[in-house]
């Protein structure tokens, strides 16, 4: 596992993060469950996981020089 590994798999979860202000807000005003809030992060850590185990079977399929 190297730090471009884990930027490759995280990068596709950004824009799911960054919903989270929006949840907060939505929340404080009473339009949302606070639930949605604290789900947020579970979502992109499991989407994060996902990325990151496909990233290393795509690379021990193509072999271990091929990047």
């Amino acid at each position: 596992m190297n730090r471009l590994d884990i930027t490759a798999a995280l990068t596709p979860a950004l824009p799911l993060l960054m919903t989270l202000p929006f949840c907060a807000a939505l929340a404080s005003v009473g339009v949302a469950p606070w639930a949605i809030v604290w789900s947020v992060p579970v979502a992109v850590a499991a989407y994060a996981a996902v990325g990151y185990l496909r990233l290393g079977r795509d690379r021990r399929r193509r072999g271990p020089g091929a990047g």
